[in-house]
């Protein structure tokens, strides 16, 4: 079942907010790192390369939180929390797409 995400929350994920994804190591303790992200409609997308800590804990064990914090107001959060899905498919359009989205260019 996937979560509604609110009005306000899809417009604060359609700009280059701030980031945070969560996710379980081996030994049970987090792992935290900033990430890029999008959405799809109520899918909130992020990338990462095959190997790297958040992918291998993720495949693992797919619990994962995102808080995401407006620039203009670091004090407000929005905190998701759900499963995630590890996919290839559309993998360079989906970097493109953030490159262009946080830095101005593809």
């Amino acid at each position: 079942m996937t979560a509604e995400l609110s009005t306000e929350l899809k417009n604060l994920l359609d700009t280059p907010v701030f980031v945070n994804i969560a996710t379980i190591q081996p030994d049970g303790s987090p792992q935290v790192s900033p990430v890029w992200v999008t959405r799809d409609g109520d899918d909130v997308l992020i990338s990462t390369t095959v190997g790297r800590r958040k992918e291998t804990n993720l495949r693992r064990d797919p619990r994962v939180t995102v808080v995401v914090q407006p620039a203009d107001n670091p004090y407000a959060y929005a905190e998701i929390r759900g499963q995630a899905e590890l996919t290839t498919e559309g993998g360079q359009e989906l970097i493109d797409k953030l490159s262009l989205k946080y830095t101005g260019k593809p």
